[in-house]
């Protein structure tokens, strides 16, 4: 019995995802960058890292999981104003100019 009991621990922890995710797999996660999260988690606007061993951190993904569902649905805001294309206001200038100097 004991054999088939470690078996079966041993096909779950390999079915389970990580429990702790590295700053580059966060990064990557996110999208955000390396100073945009130290900013955030200064701020506590983002979950602060777990401490693994001296020199290495991670991140729980409960915890990481746990902020992205706290995140809005979308970031368009009603009041948002467009921005303004600067390709398209550039072509206008040139277009602009190039009529002038004819």
């Amino acid at each position: 019995m004991q054999h088939t009991e470690s078996h079966a621990v041993k096909a779950t922890q390999q079915a389970m995802p990580p429990r702790f995710m590295r700053l580059p797999t966060v990064m990557n996660w996110t999208g955000l960058g390396r100073s945009t999260i130290y900013r955030m988690i200064a701020a506590n606007k983002f979950p602060a890292p777990v401490v693994l061993s001296t020199r290495a951190v991670a991140w729980r993904v409960t915890d990481l999981e746990r902020w992205s569902a706290d995140r809005p649905a979308s970031s368009h805001c009603t009041n948002h104003k467009p921005s303004t294309d600067s390709t398209y206001s550039f072509s206008r200038k040139l277009e602009r100019s190039s009529t002038f100097s004819r």
